[in-house]
């Protein structure tokens, strides 16, 4: 998510707000052309990405605007019953999304492997596990499927796919006719952070979207966002 914030003579901004992966975000600005002034990626991972080749400087204003935990988003009965994440990455066609891009894509690799640093017995195993997926995430492309769309093919074909709860409820919510189960395995999830980000390039628009971040920052921390 990102914002581009104006300026008026009264004083006040305007912010327009439009979607986009977090991967073509932290692509842009690199390139710092077309970068937005405020960012909202999915997990403050992508800002240390972001930061190391940003053509400008990348403000953390604050760490977490919202939270939601990743899970895996089946037809109610094809719900899956893996033990852990990594049994859950080996599920035939898990749609996935490409890491590259989403956050969302990352988490269950990195839950895999968080369980393997607990249990260094089986951390090899887990690390031996996960070559398989890396390899196929070298043949991923940035088009694949991800959000509203992923979770139609689910409803459509089958299968199980990664997503946050919330994009689950978000979906699932209406007249009931798009039905699908949340679940995670006993070792728990991952949770998105999403993490309000001051990206301006230019250092007189910085200053304005520092501004503007804060505004918008008190706005979601106060009990009405909630």
């Amino acid at each position: 998510i990102l914002g581009e914030a104006k300026s008026t003579d009264l004083g006040c901004a305007n912010i327009a707000v439009g979607a986009a992966t977090s991967g073509d975000i932290a692509g842009r600005l690199g390139k710092g052309t077309d970068a937005p002034d405020l960012w909202i990626p999915d997990s403050g991972a992508w800002v240390g990405k972001a930061a190391l080749t940003a053509a400008g400087p990348v403000e953390v204003m604050t760490g977490s605007v919202a939270s939601s935990p990743v899970v895996l988003a089946s037809r109610e009965e094809d719900a899956p019953t893996s033990p852990t994440w990594l049994a859950a990455l080996q599920i035939k066609d898990i749609q996935l999304g490409n890491p590259l891009v989403t956050g969302v894509a990352q988490a269950p690799i990195n839950a895999a492997l968080a369980v393997g640093q607990a249990d260094p017995v089986s951390a090899g195993t887990g690390r031996a596990g996960l070559v398989p997926l890396a390899q196929e995430d070298g043949a991923r492309t940035a088009d694949e499927p991800v959000g509203e769309e992923m979770l139609q093919g689910v409803v459509d074909n089958g299968g199980v796919a990664v997503a946050t709860e919330q994009s689950v409820l978000e979906f699932t919510d209406g007249d009931g006719a798009r039905t699908l189960a949340a679940t995670v395995p006993p070792t728990g999830s991952n949770f998105m952070n999403f993490p309000l980000v001051v990206t301006s390039p230019a250092p007189h628009r910085h200053y304005k979207a520092n501004q503007v971040a804060r505004a918008v920052a008190a706005r979601h921390g106060g009990e009405e966002a909630r």
